[in-house]
């Protein structure tokens, strides 16, 4: 399960560098004590700390008696994060994360926004989910830095602008590194496409053709594999 829409919403004011070296280190780790991560200064905060309580709320990590395990969605993401980067973070908190999804699909929308209104017609959304649910200030800046740090956004002169889907970007961009192009459309053998998602993907995500060679080759829906890479993580 994702996290619920709550009356103000929490958002780590974390780097993301911060969030993968937390989950590397979790996930080379046969439990580690709340205050041995606050120590290595790989988490934050009062209690839990910061990274660990979002982290929990994500699936991500367990705490049990003082010490945080990596869950098996967890060692699956670690594994994605160390072959792809930040960018899978982008597509698993929008599955997981509300306050993300709805931010996310507003910008993508409209391409482009100034901070306030950004800002404005986030809680506006919010509140059509919830009316009493919003995001001040301090986790707005914090989204946006998250948004920054996958790749599907940036800030400059004011505005906040859409980059558009780091991680669909991404196995697009390794498609095109690894496939062939016929008549302008980029093919790639299954064995390429596996190299670039990190596992067997969903035949529905693609379509055998036959070149003029009679080589057996792929056309990929690349929306579909990006999505596909997320689910494998695990209950998303």
């Amino acid at each position: 399960m994702g996290m619920g829409i709550t009356r103000s919403i929490p958002f780590p004011r974390i780097h993301i560098s911060r969030i993968v070296e937390y989950i590397n280190l979790v996930a080379a780790s046969n439990g580690i004590e709340v205050e041995a991560l606050k120590e290595r200064r790989a988490d934050i905060g009062k209690g839990k700390g910061d990274i660990t309580r979002f982290l929990e709320r994500l699936g991500v990590v367990s705490v049990r008696d003082g010490k945080v395990y990596p869950t098996d969605v967890g060692r699956r993401l670690q594994s994605l994060l160390a072959a792809v980067g930040p960018p899978v973070l982008h597509r698993y908190m929008l599955a997981r994360v509300p306050l993300y999804s709805i931010a996310v699909e507003l910008l993508s929308r409209r391409g482009a926004l100034t901070l306030e209104e950004y800002y404005d017609e986030i809680n506006r959304e919010l509140s059509s989910v919830s009316p009493s649910a919003w995001i001040n200030r301090v986790a707005f800046r914090a989204l946006l830095g998250m948004m920054g740090d996958v790749g599907f956004a940036h800030v400059r002169n004011g505005r906040v602008v859409a980059l558009g889907d780091p991680l669909v970007a991404n196995v697009r961009r390794c498609i095109e590194e690894r496939g062939v192009k016929i008549g302008g459309e980029t093919y790639v053998s299954l064995w390429d496409l596996r190299q670039c998602l990190y596992f067997d993907p969903p035949q529905r995500c693609y379509a055998e053709v036959e070149t003029p060679a009679t080589m057996k080759l792929l056309r990929v829906d690349v929306e579909c594999a990006a999505e596909a890479m997320v689910k494998s993580i695990g209950d998303v």
